[in-house]
């Protein structure tokens, strides 16, 4: 990974009081404006990962990402109720009526960004 790669930082948002996980425009873009993306844990490390994939595979759990369609917020949302559930058990979150942001760093040769949970914070009650 060269110098330039490391400083590339990012963020995305969790909001647990609509169960949604916003992902910025300019985030996507770094990925390379992917048609598809995963959501990646390691609970092990406290990782969350976004990963950029040209297509879905049956087990792939991909998201399908428009970028033409994007809200005009400039973020794509993802929904997921028992997602982020787990995902709060693994980031030991009790609030569960807030908005969180998560800052990361995207590798772009790997087309991921990173998150560690431990990055998390909390930005609207």
């Amino acid at each position: 990974m060269s110098e330039q790669d490391k400083n590339i930082v990012t963020n995305i948002s969790i909001d647990l009081k609509k169960m949604r996980i916003r992902i910025y425009k300019t985030t996507l873009h770094y990925l390379g404006d992917p048609k598809y993306i995963q959501l990646l844990v390691n609970p092990k490390t406290q990782m969350l990962a976004l990963r950029s994939v040209e297509k879905d595979t049956p087990l792939g759990q991909a998201h399908k990402v428009n970028i033409e369609n994007i809200s005009p917020d400039d973020s794509y949302e993802i929904y997921s109720g028992s997602f982020l559930t787990k995902l709060c058990e693994i980031a030991d979150i009790a609030d569960q009526n807030c908005t969180y942001k998560l800052t990361g760093n995207v590798i772009p040769a790997e087309k991921i960004a990173v998150f560690p949970l431990k990055s998390i914070k909390q930005i609207e009650n």
